[in-house]
């Protein structure tokens, strides 16, 4: 293993409690805990592209930057609707 995968493990394993986070927390830590999980996934997206040698993964990390933006104005539009 290379450092590039030590530091994709790295977050991965931070993404543990943004998980427990999005599971207990109120609607507004809920949405944090969102970003910050796309965030990350798209950062340990990027290491391993990086790591693995993959150019592909990083179309995919791209491509979850980009709908995680849409996610986030969702989630809020219905947060603000019906509850």
């Amino acid at each position: 293993m290379n450092l590039w995968l030590w530091a994709a493990t790295a977050f991965l394993c931070l993404l543990l409690p943004v998980g427990v986070a999005l599971t207990y927390g109120s609607p507004m830590q809920r949405l944090a805990a969102l970003q910050l999980g796309t965030l990350g996934g798209t950062m340990a997206l990027l290491l391993l592209a990086q790591g693995y040698g993959r150019t592909d993964f990083y179309d995919v990390a791209f491509t979850l930057a980009l709908l995680s933006i849409v996610g986030s104005f969702a989630y809020a539009h219905v947060h603000e609707r019906w509850l």
